[in-house]
Order: C-alpha cells, then sequence, then structure tokens
C-alpha cells in the first residue's frame, strides 16, 4: 500500500471536490527530501491527486500528460491543506494544493480512454 494523506473531510459540488488533508510527518518522502527541511515532493502531490481523483469521479483509464504544473509554495510534514480536484470534459483533471488559503501547487492531468 502507497503512504496517503490523512483525509479529514470531504466535500462534493458537482464535478468539483474539496479534500482537506492531514499530511503524515513520517511519509518516507520526506526521508532526504531535504535534511533539516523536509518537503513533499511534487511527484507525490501529482500523484495523490490522480488517486484520490480515481476514488471520487469516473475518469479514463491512462494517464496521458500534464500541463499547466505549478509549484509556488512547499508542503511541509503534518501540514493541513486543501486539494480542490475539478473534473472537466475529455478526460481533463484540475488540482490545486492549498494551505491557510494560499496556492501551494496546481495543474491539468489528461486521461486517454486508448491503450
Amino acid at each position: 500500500m502507497q503512504p496517503e494523506p490523512e483525509i479529514l473531510a470531504r466535500h462534493r459540488d458537482g464535478a468539483t471536490i474539496s479534500l482537506q488533508l492531514r499530511i503524515p510527518a513520517d511519509l518516507i518522502h520526506f526521508r532526504g527530501h531535504f535534511p533539516g527541511f523536509p518537503l513533499l515532493p511534487g511527484v507525490v502531490q501529482v500523484d495523490w491527486a490522480i488517486l484520490l481523483a480515481r476514488r471520487c469521479f469516473d475518469l479514463p483509464g491512462n494517464f496521458q500528460r500534464l500541463s499547466a504544473l505549478k509549484f509556488m509554495r512547499v508542503l511541509q510534514p503534518g501540514a493541513e491543506v486543501t486539494l480542490l480536484l475539478e473534473q472537466h470534459a475529455a478526460g481533463e483533471l484540475r488540482f490545486r494544493y492549498q494551505e491557510h488559503g494560499q496556492v501551494c501547487s496546481s495543474g491539468r492531468i489528461f486521461f486517454s480512454h486508448g491503450a
């Protein structure tokens, strides 16, 4: 089982899901990333967005590409954040992590139906 954030609350409004998350302080991803200033790697943020979105939405099966990927603020051990997931037409998922109302990271993930 892969490490996951703790889900504190969940709210759905149509094609938008808002998840309140706590980032576990003991994640293996913090080891060596970086000593003295641990932060959650961007690849883990994207992975969690896909993992949690698949539980909430009927997404096509195949990851195709990322677009408009931005990392503005670091996410650290124990942080409580909001993950907004928005399902759009044509296999597009938009995600945004926020902490204290400030955007930490965001992007668009595209899925395809083909093999």
